[in-house]
């Protein structure tokens, strides 16, 4: 029995670790948080697949229910399977999202018209004391809103709208958003519509570690000693990953440029491809 990780964003990234014990074990039960639950049941079929057990009143610890020979917490999984670096798969995904609601976002999407359809976040929805320095504020994204022949789609997941209106206002553009989905409570429909983009933009939470974990590219702002980065320029964990860092003793500018500048590259290669 595996059980979960404290953040949706790390339960997601050591998911990538759990085909490996469905493979050895005689059976595998992963115990998650309850909004991954149906994505994690399509993803491993063979194991059995629960939203973590509530307290019992008036307690504050999950009830063990018993029903395992040994266990194991997610965060520890990849002491057993991914011991060198050679141990990583050369997979681009490990999550299958619901293909009935990605044929539905792609259709919606596709109403766009031409443009490159880019999901974006900015932020955690914690965001005080150190975390702060991990996160970047949407109304400095000049030099990646800027860019032309995008379509964006918003997949911040609490309330931004004020953030989003500023955007707007400032930067003369749309981000795209409907009221018919939970981007904090329906993660089955957010990874849908996630598979349904070309790209998403983010710093290292929850939505970054969404699209690398369906093979969606995905570029991650962060710092570099993310523990989860091993040290290395790459992510050994989800390979669609491109991570852009910026330096201890500098803020966001110049990432937020290179961001930008490798956008317009990508935009102007499918300008060209489709000429």
């Amino acid at each position: 029995m595996v059980w979960r990780e404290q953040g949706v964003g790390d339960e997601i990234l050591f998911a990538s670790c759990y085909q490996d014990l469905v493979d050895r074990a005689d059976h595998v039960i992963i115990e998650c948080e309850p909004r991954l639950r149906r994505l994690f049941a399509r993803s491993f079929p063979t194991a059995t697949v629960r939203a973590q057990p509530p307290p019992h009143e008036g307690e504050s610890e999950p009830r063990n229910l018993g029903d395992f020979d040994v266990q194991v917490a997610a965060g520890s999984v990849p002491r057993y399977v991914r011991r060198d670096v050679r141990d990583f798969p050369t997979r681009n995904a490990f999550l299958v999202p619901d293909p009935d609601r990605v044929a539905f976002w792609r259709a919606r999407v596709a109403r766009f018209g031409a443009g490159l359809n880019v999901g974006i976040s900015w932020r955690s929805r914690i965001n005080q004391g150190l975390r702060g320095r991990l996160y970047t504020a949407l109304p400095d994204w000049g030099p990646v809103l800027g860019v032309e022949g995008v379509n964006w789609v918003n997949l911040q997941y609490d309330d931004c709208s004020e953030e989003l209106a500023e955007a707007e206002r400032v930067h003369g553009v749309t981000i795209h958003t409907w009221d018919d989905i939970d981007l904090m409570m329906d993660l089955d429909n957010v990874a849908a519509l996630t598979t349904a983009l070309d790209l998403v933009i983010a710093p290292g939470n929850a939505v970054s570690h969404m699209a690398a974990s369906l093979g969606v590219p995905d570029w991650q702002m962060d710092l570099p000693d993310d523990y989860s980065s091993l040290g290395m320029a790459g992510y050994l964990w989800m390979p669609t990953m491109r991570r852009f860092t910026r330096r201890h003793d500098e803020g966001w500018e110049r990432v937020v440029a290179e961001v930008g500048a490798s956008l317009e590259t990508v935009v102007r290669k499918r300008r060209l491809r489709s000429a």
